[in-house]
């Protein structure tokens, strides 16, 4: 994930992710974790996202920094 983005260090039960979205599993630090609504993703972080292909852009923005 980008620096900047909209998740950046938002807990996931706070952000409005589109409904097809399921974030399976982020990696920080070469450490795995299974994210809960209470997890923030940060800068830095990788995931393993499961989305519907016609929200595939829309998710994508939520991990793109401001430009």
């Amino acid at each position: 994930m980008q620096e900047g983005s909209p998740l950046d260090g938002r807990r996931l039960m706070d952000v409005d992710l589109p409904k097809g979205c399921l974030i399976g599993t982020y990696v920080r630090d070469g450490k795995a974790f299974i994210p809960d609504g209470r997890s923030a993703l940060h800068a830095g972080d990788r995931a393993i996202v499961i989305v519907e292909a016609d929200q595939a852009s829309d998710v994508l923005s939520f991990f793109k920094g401001g430009d």
